[in-house]
């Protein structure tokens, strides 16, 4: 597995980094378009993977699901998580521009990213 992620380590990075240009704020709703747009992104990418998904229309943002029944005796996992982002805050605060996500020292960096 893990030279799978080292042979796969460039396309891994530039498609996060693909991920984290979506301005994906939820607390803001300039960014429904957005929003929408991030959840059609994962989605494509599990289905991609294998899963089978669908996006959900909720009261506020839309929801992704998705499955894979590769063996049924096989354990269910359950990830959960969101692809929403908290506002930026000032520009100004920020060393490089919060939705263009940089390389430096082996991190990534942008909102929405680890770093």
């Amino acid at each position: 597995m893990l030279d799978i992620l080292a042979r796969n380590r460039g396309r891994y990075l530039r498609e996060l980094a693909e991920f984290l240009e979506i301005p994906s704020v939820g607390a803001d709703r300039r960014h429904t378009a957005d929003m929408r747009r991030a959840a059609e992104w994962f989605l494509a990418r599990v289905e991609r993977s294998g899963f089978s998904g669908k996006v959900f229309e909720t009261r506020g943002h839309p929801i992704v699901y998705a499955e894979r029944w590769p063996e049924k005796a096989a354990p269910t996992l359950l990830v959960y998580g969101h692809y929403d982002v908290q506002p930026p805050g000032p520009l100004h605060a920020w060393k490089t521009l919060p939705f263009t996500p940089v390389v430096k020292d082996g991190a990534i960096y942008a909102r929405g990213g680890n770093r």
